[in-house]
């Protein structure tokens, strides 16, 4: 399986580590599962895991009360996470826009970022 570049995957794991305790207890979600999901590019369909990834966006302003992105707090956060842009944000942004609950929401477009990352270090 094809995985994230490291530093991208260290960098974002670096702004999760914030909140994965919280996020953990809130959500059930076993600590293997995201582990795998932060460093092994593993997406299971986990419904704890997807509200997981919704509570850390949560936390870190990613998404908003509404439950749309917050692009601008998505363009922020890029700046310190290598492999990142615009453009992935904006496609990602896009891909999800009509996903109305939040867990799948946070779930695809974390996938959606994760793919670009990949298909960008293969460049």
């Amino acid at each position: 399986m094809a995985q994230v570049p490291e530093q991208s995957a260290k960098a974002w794991a670096n702004f999760v580590y914030r909140y994965q305790s919280e996020c953990i207890c809130a959500t059930g979600v076993n600590p293997v599962a995201v582990n795998k999901w932060l460093f092994n590019n593993e997406f299971p369909e986990d419904a704890c895991l997807k509200c997981f990834i919704a509570c850390i966006n949560k936390r870190l302003d990613l998404i908003n009360p509404d439950g749309s992105i917050n692009y601008e707090k998505n363009i922020q956060i890029i700046k310190y996470i290598p492999g990142t842009n615009p453009e992935i944000t904006n496609n990602c942004t896009r891909e999800t826009i009509n996903i109305t609950d939040v867990c799948e929401k946070s779930f695809k477009y974390s996938y959606c970022v994760q793919a670009a990352l990949i298909q960008g270090a293969k460049n």
